[in-house]
């Protein structure tokens, strides 16, 4: 977060460059490291995932002012939800558990046969 706010408070500084890289560096170590818990198995979290990063399109409209990018990053992130909400109530299983439920536990082991 501190990275952050160096990076926008001195966007010309002449380290701002290895700022945005460690930025973005960290965001996609995070990234992979959320998801690889989950993998394909949960793909209601893998669609809710998507829409966060759809409404993502939508602060960065926000941000560079840009009234298509909010209006398109708000069309595609909703048209998500309800995707969402769709997939949930085919796999009977409640939206609350995608949105709050713990990500990479671990699951009992079946008994085969």
């Amino acid at each position: 977060m501190g990275l952050g706010v160096y990076l926008v408070l001195y966007p010309t500084a002449a380290w701002s460059g290895q700022v945005f890289i460690a930025i973005a560096a960290l965001a996609l170590i995070f990234g992979v490291l959320l998801i690889i818990p989950i993998g394909g198995a949960d793909i209601r979290r893998d669609f809710h995932s998507e829409r966060v990063r759809r409404l993502a399109a939508v602060a960065m409209g926000f941000v560079l002012d840009s009234k298509l990018l909010v209006t398109a990053g708000a069309l595609d992130g909703s048209s998500g939800l309800i995707l969402s909400i769709i997939m949930c109530r085919a796999m009977t299983g409640p939206f609350t558990n995608v949105l709050f439920g713990a990500f990479g536990k671990a699951q009992p082991a079946r008994a085969q046969g």
